[in-house]
């Protein structure tokens, strides 16, 4: 249930709902494949200085840091921000927009786990290439899921046509070909980046019913929902899954390099 057409609707209400939620974010969010770090430090090459832009709790922080590489996360949302440095005390952190800093550039490798379609679409681009060196990569890299069980799903759409109408628990079709869509077709039109790559990771995850309700807490299209609607629809669903759901993640990565 991500969409990432870089375009989503109340992006600003959306974007300052997860600081009420920081610590069920850490606890809950999933993290990433193992290959998808190889994979990019593989592409990037030696790296230096890391940039990380809507760093959040640090699930993707941690990974970088314990692969020796030092971290400036740049994370606008205070709670977020004080997760993150409680679980990494050594990762230079500042709270502030993506789009206004930090200035001291440039920067070898910029990442961005779960968070790029929430930076100003107007800046990000422009930004990006602003914080690299000649030659510095830039990896974006999001969770996708969906049930692996028809009937569950079928299940669950139910509940979110009763609960809160026009949502859909499988709101992105199985995605063919990466580069055709966002935000390929935007790297693939900019001058400032060049050998374009992107890929996938399939895995699964299974997960409780409440331990999917409160995943499901964590997103911003759920919190902004009307309490009580929000509240009842969590209720249902909790006793739907019951014991076990089991999710089929796709872990998307896109790659490029600054010319």
């Amino acid at each position: 249930m991500s969409p990432y057409d870089g375009s989503l609707k109340n992006a600003a209400q959306r974007s300052r709902s997860f600081g009420a939620v920081a610590d069920a974010y850490e606890r809950i969010r999933p993290g990433y494949p193992a290959a998808l770090f190889d994979d990019l430090l593989a592409y990037a090459g030696p790296v230096g200085r890391v940039l990380e832009a809507g760093a959040g709790t640090g699930r993707a922080t941690a990974e970088l840091v314990a692969r020796g590489l030092p971290v400036h996360a740049v994370e606008h949302d205070a709670s977020m921000a004080s997760v993150l440095l409680s679980r990494l005390p050594s990762v230079e952190v500042t709270v502030g927009g993506f789009e206004t800093g930090p200035t001291d550039g440039p920067y070898d490798l910029l990442v961005s786990a779960q968070a790029w379609h929430w930076i100003d679409p107007h800046v990000r681009w422009v930004r990006a290439a602003s914080c690299l060196r000649s030659g510095g990569a830039l990896a974006l890299f999001w969770n996708l899921d969906l049930p692996t069980n028809d009937a569950l799903r079928e299940l669950l759409q139910e509940a979110h046509d009763r609960w809160t109408p026009g949502m859909r628990v499988d709101d992105r079709e199985p995605v063919v070909d990466l580069l055709a869509e966002w935000p390929g077709p935007d790297l693939a039109g900019l001058p400032e980046f060049t050998d374009l790559e992107a890929r996938r990771y399939a895995w699964e995850r299974q997960l409780s019913g409440a331990d999917y309700v409160e995943l499901l807490s964590t997103m911003s299209a759920y919190s902004v929902r009307p309490a009580a609607a929000r509240e009842g629809l969590f209720a249902e669903l909790r006793e739907i899954v019951g014991d076990e759901i089991v999710l089929r993640m796709e872990t998307v990565l896109y790659l490029a390099r600054r010319v």
